[in-house]
């Protein structure tokens, strides 16, 4: 999968859901995820 720099990505499971961001460069991946804080 081919993601742009900065893309938000969403991961669930149907009770948690966590946010990544990329932070790779096409198109390599490197997702850092999106601490809970950020979301407020």
């Amino acid at each position: 999968m081919i993601l742009n720099n900065g893309t938000l990505v969403a991961v669930t499971d149907g009770e948690n859901l966590r946010l990544f961001h990329n932070k790779g460069h096409e198109p390599h991946l490197d997702l850092i995820e999106v601490e809970d804080s950020v979301l407020e």
